[in-house]
């Protein structure tokens, strides 16, 4: 399969997923009776095999490579994960209080915010090291790469289902 194929395939292999993981949390929240944080898990789950998968495909480690790379590919993903659980707790944060959204809390949520970017963002700075210690930087830069584009296909799928923070005094979006 040449390049340009494998990349199509990559990308469509990630919506596929994101609409998988839309779906699931779509249906789970219309379902009064499913319980949404165990069908966050099992959609998280599920991204993140998928996750190793794609990226095993796409670095194409060698036998040494990935002897060295898995392991701090694993402690990396702890790490991230961290973030992403206090991501997951503050859109449930901002989804308790839509509607009657606080100065105060609407502070929170932002400066929370800007801390979980700011500590991903040194997160995968912290590993360039680490990672480059088992493969080159073009795979590495590869691998960023594909980190990206799978959490931004999972960005644009919740901003899809986030609404819009009402601004108090004024006329909501589409109502008059």
């Amino acid at each position: 399969m040449n390049e340009s194929n494998r990349e199509r395939n990559a990308v469509m292999r990630i919506l596929v997923i994101a609409g998988l993981a839309l779906g699931w949390g779509i249906a789970s929240a219309q379902d009064g009776n499913a319980d949404v944080e165990a069908t966050f898990e099992m959609v998280r789950s599920f991204m993140e095999n998928e996750r190793e998968v794609m990226i095993e495909e796409e670095l194409r480690l060698t036998d040494t490579e990935a002897e060295g790379f898995w392991p701090v590919y694993k402690a990396y993903r702890t790490e991230i994960d961290v973030f992403q659980d206090r991501y997951a707790s503050l859109i449930a944060e901002y989804a308790d209080n839509y509607g009657d959204l606080s100065a105060e809390t609407a502070e929170h949520i932002l400066d929370e915010y800007f801390e979980i970017e700011n500590g991903l963002l040194a997160v995968r700075e912290a590993y360039v090291s680490r990672f480059t210690g088992v493969v080159s930087i073009q795979k590495l830069t590869r691998f960023y790469q594909m980190e990206n584009r799978i959490d931004n296909v999972a960005k644009l799928a919740l901003a899809r289902e986030i609404p819009l923070t009402d601004i108090p005094g004024q006329v909501e979006r589409g109502r008059r």
